[in-house]
């Protein structure tokens, strides 16, 4: 694998987050540093949701896969313009444009070149990948950066894209990735080692399940959701 130029990686603290800042790192250690550079040289991790919102847990894990793998955290501060509080209509597809216009906005301040969106579309029971989900995520990531590209002269000429490189994906091939790369799963938000965040039980049910872990009975699954 060569090495590449630094990427900003959109991340929610789940385990397609934790892959792609594993992936960063990697290129980040055989990229050569450069003296040139006022801030770190590293890619970064920025914590923020293109679905319901940024629970606190979440931003916590993003910044725990940054120090794993020795990236730069940008902690999430006021990036309310790309959330749920900076949506009119608060449609999924409202917010993951916002969310991704303002990472191309800060990845281009930040001089990366590249914004990685570890979309992954979870498929519903017995059901397979939905291809219009993942071509609407696909076209949005494309049309995204050319938009950002209008303002390539006040940014200095940079040109940032975005990739999504897990999109296509199924969940098994997702765990395969993790076991490959013996990612620690257990730093992953819904893992419960920063504390329960709605929906953790089934996120973490839905993993462990393909990494050989212990799930948890619907029983107490509905018991976790309830004490939140």
């Amino acid at each position: 694998m060569g090495a590449k130029d630094r990427s900003l990686i959109v991340s929610d603290g789940g385990l397609t987050s934790l892959l792609a800042v594993a992936i960063a790192g990697e290129e980040d250690a055989l990229r050569p540093h450069d003296a040139t550079l006022q801030q770190a040289d590293s890619s970064l991790v920025w914590p923020v949701s293109t679905a319901l919102g940024l629970d606190p847990i979440c931003a916590h894990a993003a910044s725990r896969h940054a120090e794993i793998f020795s990236l730069e955290y940008v902690p999430p501060g006021d990036e309310r313009a790309g959330g749920l509080l900076g949506a009119t209509l608060g449609m999924r597809g409202e917010v993951e444009t916002l969310v991704l216009l303002r990472a191309c906005y800060l990845a281009a301040a930040r001089r990366c070149t590249r914004v990685v969106w570890p979309v992954h579309h979870k498929p519903g029971e017995g059901e397979v990948a939905d291809l219009d989900r993942i071509a609407r995520s696909i076209d949005r990531a494309l049309l995204v950066g050319r938009l950002i590209s209008l303002d390539d002269d006040e940014l200095g000429g940079a040109e940032v894209v975005i990739e999504t490189p897990f999109v296509d994906l199924e969940d098994d091939q997702i765990a395969d990735l993790a076991l490959d790369m013996e990612l620690p799963v257990d730093a992953c938000w819904w893992s419960g080692a920063f504390g329960q965040a709605p929906g953790a039980a089934t996120e973490r049910n839905r993993w462990l399940a393909l990494l050989g872990g212990p799930t948890i009975s619907p029983e107490r699954e509905r018991a976790a959701e309830a004490a939140l």
